[in-house]
């Protein structure tokens, strides 16, 4: 992810687009705090995998009028570096429009696996297989449906992963720790009985991940078993 990250930031500023003309009365703190809020409501519309070359402009001209700030540098730098932030940000909100309808299938399942609670390293490693082919026109073009078809089903596997963890992670540590203290020696029968329970409430969690209904009572039963 780190060597994506400069890769695009080095493409973004290679070139970078016209500053946007800032007018505001406001103090720079102010229109800084108003372009940081900008960039996590286009977090939130996927805009950083849709167009993350532009997005990723938009970051770093925003850090480089940050760091104006702290060196004291005047208000026109200051405004020229968080101007280009803005247009990199308004550049990756038009490519981001105009590219969603092609990638729907992945971004609804990008975004049922951020519902379910996906983070750290396994979102990365996933978003960042997205970004190689959003980095650029020539690589979205290249995209295949075969390539869509992966990176939607790394999405949906990451969110299984995630609900699992969610509804049988401390069932699964429970019966963890037993085995590690010897349960399989010194109670073979409950043990195995526990861990019966625990691949039934996966397998039912893996047939139906959304429906609480159906998984709850098994869930239970496997959680009652390990206890």
């Amino acid at each position: 992810m780190k060597v994506l990250a400069l890769l695009l930031i080095a493409a973004a500023c290679a070139h970078h687009p016209n500053a946007v003309e800032i007018t505001s009365s406001d103090s720079t703190e102010a229109e800084i705090s108003a372009q940081q809020e900008l960039l996590r409501k286009a977090q939130t519309e996927n805009v950083q995998v849709l167009a993350p070359t532009s997005f990723a402009g938009a970051q770093d001209f925003l850090a480089k009028a940050q760091d104006d700030v702290k060196d004291k540098d005047s208000k026109k730098e200051i405004y020229e570096d968080l101007g280009v932030s803005k247009a990199y940000l308004n550049e990756a909100n038009g490519l981001a429009v105009a590219r969603a309808p092609q990638l729907q299938e992945v971004l609804t399942a990008r975004e049922e696996a951020l519902k379910a609670g996906a983070q750290g390293d396994s979102l990365r490693k996933t978003d960042t297989d997205f970004m190689v082919f959003t980095a650029s026109k020539d690589s979205l073009k290249n995209m295949s449906s075969k390539d869509k078809s992966a990176l939607q089903n790394s999405y949906l596997n990451l969110e299984l992963v995630t609900i699992k963890g969610s509804k049988l992670g401390e069932v699964k540590k429970t019966l963890d720790e037993a085995n590690a203290k010897g349960a399989a020696r010194l109670i073979p029968n409950a043990f195995k009985d526990a861990q019966s329970k625990y691949r039934s409430a996966e397998k039912a969690v893996e047939a139906d991940r959304h429906s609480d209904s159906r998984t709850r009572p098994v869930i239970a039963a496997a959680a009652a078993s390990a206890m």
